[in-house]
């Protein structure tokens, strides 16, 4: 079961489940080193995904390994499995032609951080020279942007904020405008702006690694600032991926506080004792949750060959 002249599909509407695809393709590549795979997007999707995605492949070991097309060159064959991914789980999503995955899960899995020097050269690419950096990942537009905007307006000139819209660019800018926040953009790099907003998609990811604290935005993916040992703040309500929230909470590590109180909690002081700590339990809470990309790799390899029943399923996917 190489995986030899078998296909494999996968469906990309959004960013969120593409940027999972590597640690899923990894997998898959152990167990069927001949499978041929394809990643189809949505016709209406930014083709900036496809960009966000080949350097994710790369930056995993693993470019050239699949190929990337629109929807609608999508054509379906006996010897195919198509792979899309849900927010949440339900068991009648799945069929033995088609799978649908639970996406949370997969944000648990082990990735490649950047290294000391390359985070060097992040900070020194967007003028980063404040010791007290706060990244605010992936706001979205409405309530979320007035409270960003306003809190940004009320931090001393020692702290200096990173703002990665979700959406909206020019929703911010204005409120950030209205708010009298003077701010620059990463289309624009002055150095000389306090707070500055990034438009690049797919890259939230690794600017986490800058910051000394994240506040992300509701139902945001709490993990990726995990995977770098950083303070996370939530203020905005969120149902997506309720165990990573909990797991970091419990770590210390993650702390869901009231949008009046960020100003304070940004400038508490934390002792690097405690912060230690908090990231010795935040990462044995995220080891403890990995694996499930082999899982659903050794489902994928069944399904393809006509292997997988229920029973077998439920013993791959059930813990």
């Amino acid at each position: 079961m190489d995986g030899k002249n078998k296909l494999l599909n996968f469906r990309s509407s959004y960013l969120g489940a593409t940027k999972q695809l590597p640690f899923l393709i990894k997998e898959v590549r152990k167990i069927m080193p001949y499978v041929e795979m394809t990643v189809f997007y949505s016709d209406c999707a930014d083709l900036s995904r496809c960009e966000v995605l080949e350097k994710d492949l790369e930056r995993e070991g693993l470019a050239g390994e699949i190929s990337i097309s629109k929807s609608k060159d999508f054509c379906w064959s006996p010897d195919s499995l198509e792979v899309s991914f849900g927010r949440q789980w339900t068991d009648h999503d799945r069929t033995f032609s088609r799978i649908s995955f639970h996406i949370d899960s997969l944000k648990f899995e082990k990735r490649k951080l950047l290294d000391d020097g390359e985070v060097l050269e992040m900070k020194k690419k967007y003028f980063i020279e404040s010791g007290n950096v706060v990244l605010w990942g992936s706001v979205n537009w409405g309530e979320e942007f007035e409270t960003t905007a306003n809190a940004v307006k009320k931090f001393p000139k020692t702290v200096q904020s990173i703002i990665v819209p979700r959406g909206g660019l020019k929703s911010m800018y204005k409120v950030l405008e209205r708010q009298g926040v003077h701010f620059s953009t990463d289309e624009c790099l002055d150095g000389r702006s306090d707070c500055l907003v990034i438009t690049q998609n797919g890259i939230l990811d690794r600017l986490y690694s800058i910051c000394d604290t994240a506040i992300i935005g509701g139902g945001q993916n709490p993990l990726e600032p995990a995977f770098y040992g950083k303070r996370t703040l939530v203020p905005f309500r969120g149902s997506n991926n309720e165990v990573a929230y909990e797991g970091l909470e419990n770590s210390g590590l993650l702390k869901r506080i009231d949008k009046g109180s960020i100003v304070d909690e940004v400038l508490k002081d934390v002792s690097p004792v405690i912060m230690n700590e908090y990231k010795e339990k935040a990462q044995n809470f995220i080891e403890s949750q990995q694996g499930v990309a082999k899982k659903y790799a050794e489902v994928i390899q069944l399904s393809l060959y006509g292997k997988m029943d229920y029973y077998k399923w439920k013993e791959l996917m059930v813990k």
